[in-house]
Formats: structure tokens, C-alpha cells, sequence
């Protein structure tokens, strides 16, 4: 779980990292390196290397470090994250909207008109930011939703349409709460096996001063973007999304960090149920144990 989750993170420093490796043509080819290689048909080996990406299509993985990328290629460091293969859902109602009704789906009355709108136009992206990139739909009563997905763009809205300090906050919020629950759960179960080993995560997760550390260097960036509301996200405001994710990697750890809190405090159907409530509620019924415990 925690694999598939780093997909945005790669394609987070790919954004900031990509380089044509010559300047002579467009690059046709993407050589994407630095990163552990979780692929099915070899799982009893995590290998750090490098893809060769030709035409849409997998050409070439170098299983070994400091591999040369191929001349014109388009050069992108996954900085030290995993690289997996795009994920299949086998079964999927696309044209089914969670907690409405099948009439209101197929025939939505006036009120729920933009609001079913809103999330016919957000779910391609949401399965993209998910690492599924092929969708299977056993029932599709709608051709026009899968019009929609075929028409939409090959990119996670949480990075394309980021344009201010506030946009970068809801970044920040909602990875904190998806990426730290996925962080805690790996650490539990790891930790019910005594298979910790040495995850700088896990480590984290059990030294107090550190965690207390990455506390205040968290809530300091948050407090930050937070003061900057509206005003455009700029190189310093970008530099709070590198520290929060592959640098220091604060979101990970601070998000595992609150919904332990979270579920020693009140208990997991509370943290679970934070899930449907979403990222601002997570953060803040953190920050009110704090409160309480002041």
C-alpha cells in the first residue's frame, strides 16, 4: 500500500527534476531513475535502478545503480522512492456515485446536478492519483462516463491545478492524512510480525524527541502555507512541499503520528471513520487532543 502511494511522490520530483539529457531534439524516450523497482514477475528481489520508457511502452529496466540514461532521453529522478507498474481494478461501477441513489444517479434532479458533475470530473484523476491507470466496467449504463475518462487529463488534479498557497495546504492536508494512515498500518502490521528492520519511518515512529522535532518542523511549513492563503505558490511555498514529502519526509511521519494519537485516544472506528470526514477533520481532531492534554 505504502508503494503504490509513492506514485505521486515520483511524479511530484518529476516535475521538479525532469531534464532532457540532450539538448539537440525533443526527447522521445523518458529514463526514469533513482528508484526501487517493484515489479510482479520479480518480487523476491527489490532492485534500485532505472526504466527506460520508449513510445508509451516499457523498452529497457536496468536492475543496478548509476545505470547511463540513453542519449536525447528525457531524464527524471524518482529521488529515492518506488517505481511500480500501473494498477488494474478488474471491477468497477463508474457510473455509480457512493451514498446517492441509483434513480439520482441516472436521472439527478436540479440540486445535484453540479455537484454529481464535480465528481464524474474529478474521478479519473482520483483513480490516476491512486496509481490505476487501467479500469475495467462491468456494467457501464452511462457510455458518456466513459467518454468522460477517455477525455481527461493524464494528470493528477492535486498538482495541475495547484496555483496558490492555499492550494498547496489542501496538498499538505490531504496527504498528511492519506499517506500517515497508510504509514501506521504498514507500521502496525510490521510491527505485529517484529519485521520493523530499519525504515527511517518506523525508526521515527518510535523516538519521542524526534517525532517532537518533526512536530514543530511540520506545524511550522503548515502554519506558513496557512498565513499565505491566497497569494500565488511560489519557489519558497514549493520548497514546504519538498521538505513535507521527499526531503524530510514529514507528511509520512507526522500523518502516522497523529492517527496513533488519534486511535490510542479514541479509538480506531473514530480514526477509520476520519477517512469519510476527510484531511481538515484528521488534522484538527489531532490538535484537539493536544489542546485537551495542555
Amino acid at each position: 500500500m505504502k508503494f503504490g502511494f509513492l506514485v505521486l511522490a515520483l511524479l511530484l520530483s518529476g516535475a521538479a527534476s525532469a531534464r532532457p539529457a540532450s539538448k539537440d531534439s525533443e526527447p522521445s524516450r523518458t529514463w526514469i531513475t533513482d528508484v526501487t523497482i517493484v515489479s510482479p514477475e520479480n518480487l523476491d528481489s527489490l532492485d534500485r535502478g532505472s526504466v527506460l520508457i520508449e513510445n508509451g511502452h516499457i523498452a529497457r529496466v536496468d536492475r543496478k545503480a548509476n545505470a547511463k540514461p540513453p542519449a536525447g532521453a528525457m531524464v527524471v529522478s524518482g529521488e529515492g522512492g518506488f517505481l511500480i507498474p500501473g494498477l488494474i481494478d478488474s471491477h468497477v461501477h463508474l457510473a455509480s456515485v457512493p451514498g446517492v441513489t441509483p434513480e439520482l444517479n441516472l436521472s439527478p434532479d436540479a440540486a445535484h446536478v453540479p455537484m454529481i458533475a464535480d465528481y464524474y470530473r474529478q474521478l479519473p484523476r482520483s483513480y490516476l492519483y491512486f496509481g490505476y491507470t487501467t479500469l475495467i466496467d462491468l456494467a457501464v449504463v452511462k457510455q458518456e462516463i466513459l467518454d468522460g475518462f477517455r477525455r481527461a487529463p493524464l494528470h493528477p488534479d492535486q498538482i495541475a491545478d495547484i496555483r496558490s498557497c492555499a492550494d498547496l495546504l489542501n496538498l499538505v492536508e490531504y496527504s498528511t492524512h492519506l499517506e500517515g494512515m497508510a504509514v501506521l498500518a504498514a507500521y502496525q502490521r510490521r510491527q505485529k510480525d517484529h519485521a520493523l528492520g530499519g525504515d527511517p519511518d518506523y525508526i521515527a515512529l518510535d523516538d519521542q524527541a524526534r517525532m517532537q522535532a518533526d512536530l514543530a518542523s511540520y506545524f511550522r511549513d503548515y502554519d506558513y502555507l496557512k498565513s499565505r492563503g491566497s497569494q500565488v505558490a511560489d519557489a519558497d511555498a514549493w520548497e514546504v512541499i519538498k521538505r513535507m514529502s521527499s526531503g524530510e519526509r514529514l507528511w509520512y511521519r507526522v500523518g502516522a503520528y497523529m492517527a496513533q494519537r488519534i486511535e490510542a485516544s479514541k479509538g480506531r472506528v473514530v480514526l477509520v471513520d476520519l477517512v469519510k470526514e476527510g484531511p481538515t477533520k484528521f488534522i484538527t481532531t489531532y490538535e484537539s487532543l493536544v489542546s485537551a492534554q495542555t
